[in-house]
């Protein structure tokens, strides 16, 4: 089997058991699902990975790099004034709504499942989380420094409190039933909150 085979198999393992573990949860989840579902023999499973516990992790960490990815791409100092500053609010908001709307296995995977995957992974997972708070106070600082935020905000603690809104807006867009329509919704309400309330 090619280079090319090899990583499609892989990656098939992948998304067949990502959807197992959102249908049936992880510890109902056999390995003989997964093979059975893909038509693979257990050897061919064990030629990819070790056990349900490696493949999950390798899920979750596909997940956090995919996130954390939308993080660092961005350069927070890119906007001038307010407007500029909204537009990329939006932009960077539309992207990761996409992101879970497109595979809304994600939001309850990494959310309410990855602890089963062990210490290393709930540590991933916080690393995350500061990582998105570090990304959004440092948009909040450069505001404060072009003078379009309020001086006076608090940008480390107003930086928590919007990565808690947005994941309750994920939330929100997990259990609804038409999510992109309550998606531009979230979004014009989350800009406003920030614009409107900080500048």
């Amino acid at each position: 089997m090619g280079k090319k085979e090899t990583a499609a198999r892989r990656l098939a393992i992948i998304h067949t058991a990502r959807d197992l573990f959102a249908e049936k949860d992880y510890y109902k989840t056999k390995i003989s699902d997964i093979t059975n579902r893909l038509g693979i023999s257990h050897g061919t499973f064990y030629n990819y990975f070790n056990n349900k516990s490696d493949v999950f992790t390798h899920i979750i960490k596909g997940y956090i790099k995919r996130l954390e990815e939308i993080f660092l791409k961005d350069n927070p100092r890119l906007s001038n004034n307010a407007i500029e500053f909204r537009n990329q609010l939006v932009r960077l908001t539309n992207e990761l709504f996409d992101v879970f709307i497109e595979d809304q296995n994600m939001y309850d995977l990494l959310f309410f499942r990855a602890e089963v995957a062990g210490l290393e992974i709930k540590k991933e997972i916080k690393k995350l989380f500061k990582t998105a708070e570090l990304f959004i106070e440092k948009y909040l600082a450069h505001g404060v420094n072009k003078k379009f935020l309020k001086s006076s905000i608090d940008a480390s603690l107003n930086a928590k409190a919007i990565r808690g809104m947005t994941t309750v807006a994920l939330e929100d867009l997990m259990e609804n039933d038409a999510p992109l329509q309550l998606k531009e919704r979230w979004i014009i309400s989350l800009s406003n909150f920030i614009i409107d309330g900080l500048s």
